[in-house]
């Protein structure tokens, strides 16, 4: 009986994953190809490339500028970051993770507060008229959104090295220059190689930030969006996005490679300092650079808040609270059901991802491994290309759910599924096989060790999961912008609108509304799990 309830859960689980990750990327392809009912051609294809090559140039100018930008300022920061004093770790790791909670075109927000016309830098404190549009508003903009998920991916490859190793080479009298460059980046050359793929794959799907700043420059990803929204051209849309996905995914190709060989290579994560730095002109620059970066940071938000509780009467700033009294009636009928969509997708992705993990570690199911490359598809693909295909594949029999809340929650979940399979799947790696062995000589069941003993044990690893999930789904745009209704508008694109009609006040106060409940969350999810661990060890 446990045998058939065990096949039967992963059935269900891959077909699952089967209908609302693979379907709707096929279906895409299907329609991006399709010529008439029945055939299939590439000539549409083959036209669109030689007929956009200078489109196709700016895209690849973009993703590749901010690919090199990014790596090399994550790389300065990480280098810094573990050879500072770990007070100020601390504090660079706050400024980072902050970053990773906003909308994905705050940045954007930010950039025309200080630099557009009427900018707080360029108009009110140098007096300049700039227009800040263009390749380099895009480039700047993505870059500094891109930039703290790529440092965190590199402290943790460099906090993972071999302490033995580096304090060897110190004691044989090597400078930090040669520490860094002869045994840090090279140990670390797989998770910079990664870091750069997904930079490049993020930027190359990006259509928010060009959209918003970029101006008379377009890219493919923005010319996607406008064949959907503004033309009503699916099928032109899937095939923009079909030339889009086709670098990311030899890019993907890379990235599984590489990553493969780190996590081969790597070792358990350990905090604190790796070398102790003396007065060395390379560290020196390095921290000049990371403080910058940060100033940065500062700005942006800074400018996000500043905006919100200030207006201006002739030219004269003063405070207020007037754009939060504004921004209430946007919330409304918006603010309660993203709420419940991103708790929703939130809870159900991290349960997928658990029995996912449960079944392909614990279990051994084999075939589970397929799966698990199928739950990463959304993670290579563009928000807008994961969106469209929940149109094309839903929008009839035998499954219709456009226009309903069903096809956006399940979009949203299964668009967190890769990072979630990822946490779900490192927490059961490290847990120790023998717990579950003994549990089965005992005449255990198979659902008594996965509620007993493994979802305590990976109860970290859940609540991380839960965060982000939560934090994914309440700043998620592309995926989900072909798929809600006028009446139906979440928070995300209640700002986009916002943005997009000028009203810069009030979207600096709704994206602290947004960071602020996100903020909450995150809080509550950790501290009230600590507080429960923490009760059960008294009470034991």
């Amino acid at each position: 009986m446990a045998k058939w309830t065990k096949n039967l859960l992963a059935s269900l689980l891959a077909i699952s994953l089967i209908i609302f990750i693979l379907w709707p990327v096929l279906a895409v392809f299907i329609s991006a190809f399709q010529v008439g009912e029945t055939s299939f051609s590439l000539q549409p294809f083959w036209a669109y490339l030689q007929g956009h090559g200078d489109l196709i140039k700016q895209s690849l100018g973009v993703s590749l500028t901010v690919m090199l930008l990014t790596s090399a300022l994550a790389l300065s920061l990480a280098l810094y970051y573990v050879g500072a004093p770990l007070k100020i770790q601390k504090l660079l790791r706050f400024f980072l993770l902050l970053s990773l909670i906003s909308p994905p075109f705050i940045s954007s927000l930010a950039y025309i507060n200080l630099f557009g016309r009427r900018g707080l830098i360029t108009y009110d404190l140098l007096g300049l008229r700039l227009d800040p549009y263009g390749f380099w508003g895009i480039v700047s903009m993505e870059t500094l959104g891109f930039i703290s998920f790529s440092t965190l991916l590199l402290i943790n490859a460099l906090q993972a090295l071999d302490q033995e190793m580096i304090e060897s080479s110190r004691s044989l009298g090597a400078s930090v220059t040669q520490l860094m460059a002869t045994v840090l980046l090279p140990m670390i050359r797989s998770s910079i190689i990664v870091v750069m793929l997904l930079t490049f794959i993020r930027s190359l799907a990006d259509f928010s930030t060009p959209t918003i700043i970029g101006g008379n420059y377009s890219v493919l990803a923005t010319e996607a969006y406008l064949q959907m929204i503004a033309y009503g051209n699916p099928e032109k849309a899937a095939l923009i996005n079909v030339i889009i996905i086709l670098p990311a995914c030899l890019a993907f190709y890379f990235y599984l490679k590489e990553n493969n060989r780190q996590l081969s290579s790597s070792k358990v994560t350990r905090e604190g300092r790796l070398f102790t730095a003396t007065k060395s002109k390379t560290y020196m620059g390095l921290g000049l650079l990371t403080w910058l970066v940060l100033l940065l940071l500062l700005a942006q938000y800074g400018s996000i808040v500043y905006l919100a509780i200030t207006d201006k009467i002739k030219g004269e700033s003063y405070f207020t609270l007037s754009a939060f009294r504004e921004v209430l009636p946007y919330l409304e009928d918006s603010l309660l059901r993203t709420l419940v969509y991103a708790l929703i997708s939130a809870l159900v992705a991290v349960l997928l991802s658990s029995l996912l993990a449960y079944l392909e570690h614990i279990q051994n199911q084999s075939y589970f491994k397929a799966m698990d490359l199928v739950s990463m598809l959304p993670y290579i693909i563009p928000g807008s290309f994961f969106g469209l295909g929940y149109i094309l594949a839903f929008s009839g029999k035998p499954l219709a759910l456009t226009g309903t809340a069903a096809i956006v929650v399940l979009n949203m979940t299964f668009k967190l599924m890769p990072l979630s399979a990822k946490i779900m799947g490192t927490a059961a790696v490290g847990m120790d096989p023998s717990i579950f062995e003994a549990s089965q000589d005992l005449g255990g069941h198979w659902y008594q060790d996965y509620l007993r003993l493994f979802l305590p044990l990976s109860k970290r690893a859940g609540q991380l999961a839960l965060v982000n999930g939560f934090i994914s789904s309440m700043t998620t745009f592309g995926s989900i912008i072909f798929l809600v209704y006028p009446g139906q508008k979440v928070l995300t694109l209640v700002l986009f609108d916002i943005i997009g009609s000028g009203k810069y006040r009030l979207a600096s106060a709704l994206s602290c509304i947004l960071m602020g409940i996100c903020i909450v969350f995150a809080g509550l999810t950790f501290t009230l799990g600590d507080r429960k661990e923490y009760g059960h060890a008294i009470n034991r």
